[in-house]
């Protein structure tokens, strides 16, 4: 009995291999596996008040926010240290400025536009202090303790004249060197009281050469 059993259970088995998968069936499974996955929903407008870029490690490296006081816009990049690396911001009063940073997280130059819409660059020693600047106005350089000594610049377009400008450290003009539109070359220099003593120029092309005393009077002149 039980040796007909078996027979029976292998004929049923047969039988059910040898019967074909529907088509419906056959054309349901691949479909069904390359079916692609619904994309993530998408946000229009997402408010926060600060945003983190983080590296491989978890350190921050980059940050977008409102700043320390919550009034200025700010994209601040880091160093691997963790130092500001450089600042691109905009002031509560709508100026723009970027701000490069040294290893040590010292801001070291600034470039900005003031209320007037004037450009500037600013370079600064380790100390914070500016040692060299540049406007429209034209370029200054400064001693360790952030006082103007030397001052290069271009006079208005329509007179074209350019001058050089040499500071003591009580902020009195020393010496000026300018170029005219005219072709008119001079040199001045100054006492320490900033009056001008001595005067060095051609005009016309002619040489001229004067001495001035503390009253401003004329006390020899050359021709």
């Amino acid at each position: 009995m039980k040796a007909v059993l078996t027979v029976i259970a292998v004929a049923l088995v047969w039988l059910c291999l040898k019967q074909p998968i529907p088509a419906a069936e056959a054309k349901a499974a691949p479909a069904e596996a390359a079916k692609p996955a619904k994309a993530a929903p998408v946000q229009e407008v997402i408010r926060a008040k600060r945003f983190e870029l983080v590296d491989a490690e978890g350190k921050t490296r980059g940050e977008l926010s409102m700043g320390v006081y919550g009034r200025s816009p700010e994209i601040r990049f880091f160093d691997q240290k963790g130092e500001s690396g450089a600042l691109l911001t905009v002031d509560s009063d709508g100026r723009p400025a970027c701000v490069l940073f040294d290893g040590k997280g010292k801001p070291r130059s600034l470039m900005s536009v003031d209320a007037d819409g004037n450009p500037g660059l600013r370079l600064l020693n380790e100390k914070g202090k500016t040692r060299a600047g540049l406007s429209l106005d034209g370029l200054g350089l400064f001693d360790d303790n952030g006082k103007v000594r030397a001052m290069l610049s271009s006079w208005t377009q329509e007179d074209g004249n350019v001058s050089l400008r040499l500071i003591d450290d009580k902020d009195k003009e020393r010496a000026t060197f300018m170029v005219a539109s005219d072709d008119t070359v001079a040199l001045g220099i100054q006492d320490e009281n900033g009056r001008r003593r001595v005067l060095l120029g051609v005009v016309h092309g002619k040489a001229a050469m004067g001495f001035i005393d503390e009253k401003g009077e004329p006390t020899w002149s050359a021709p």
